[in-house]
């Protein structure tokens, strides 16, 4: 079990989501992130898919409506 769990909600502005995912690695340990993507565009989902994918404590919950 992880220590921390960093919950963050997002939908769209995948420049702002980046650097604040990455700034979460670069400055803490022994966490999980969960990110609720609440109808972001394409572009913005897939990337977040895409690090669910190659990052073993990243999960993304799906809210399909904006």
């Amino acid at each position: 079990m992880r220590r921390i769990s960093i919950i963050i909600p997002v939908h769209n502005c995948l420049d702002y989501t980046k650097m604040c995912v990455e700034s979460i690695y670069n400055h803490t340990t022994d966490f999980g992130i969960v990110i609720v993507d609440n109808g972001s565009d394409e572009e913005t989902t897939n990337w977040l898919l895409e690090q669910a994918v190659v990052r073993n404590n990243f999960g993304v919950v799906k809210n399909r409506e904006k």
